[in-house]
């Protein structure tokens, strides 16, 4: 496991960055078939990572709206 220490701003943009271009490049080639051996290899893991990081941002701003 790694924990990375950002600031908010930080996190927000590397979260949207990371999914934009997942949404618009990666699964784009994956479904045209057109997608490089890397990224093949890569693909679940970035996808799950990426969703994983996501529901981890959410959980985190949800808990500090709380304190």
């Amino acid at each position: 496991m790694i924990t990375l220490k950002l600031k908010q701003k930080e996190a927000q943009a590397i979260l949207s960055a990371a999914q934009t271009f997942f949404e618009n490049n990666i699964k784009k080639a994956k479904a045209e078939d057109n997608l490089a051996v890397f990224w093949t290899i890569l693909f679940k893991d970035f996808e799950k990572g990426i969703k994983k990081a996501g529901q981890q941002y959410d959980k985190q701003i949800e808990e500090k709206k709380n304190d």
